[in-house]
């Protein structure tokens, strides 16, 4: 392969990493990316279980609706979900939900470097199970 040649993938492959996040840390470190908070009276286990529970049956149910990851931290006692897409090999993350235990309850933010339905996940976390 030329140079010239290498240098356009390396170039290409730049370009087309600059706008995904390739991590949910990331989400949650740009600025402006928290685009939603909500306080709950309920533990942050079952709003974690709410959304996580409605979020994977409509990703199986409906076709091209992203996976929801969701990682349960019971020491530290918070969760976080995070939903992602994959295109040509690439993961890109583009929301992150973040419950986590506070005196009142729980409260729920929501990061996202596209504008999720922020109030269906709402709606997930008090117990909706509707997808739409």
């Amino acid at each position: 392969m030329s140079l010239s040649r290498s240098l356009f993938y390396v170039a290409l492959s730049a370009l087309l990493l600059s706008g995904c996040n390739t991590s949910t840390e990331h989400l949650s470190g740009v600025k402006d990316s928290a685009i939603k908070t909500y306080n709950f009276e309920q533990n942050y286990r079952d709003i974690y279980n709410n959304i996580m529970e409605t979020g994977e049956r409509c990703s199986l149910s409906q076709n091209g609706f992203p996976k929801m990851v969701g990682e349960l931290h019971t020491a530290e006692r918070y969760g976080k979900i995070s939903r992602s897409e994959s295109s040509a090999g690439i993961v890109n993350y583009s929301l992150l939900i973040r419950i986590e235990q506070i005196s009142t309850g729980s409260k729920l933010t929501i990061f996202s470097s596209k504008n999720p339905n922020a109030d269906k996940i709402f709606r997930w976390a008090k117990g909706d199970q509707s997808c739409q």
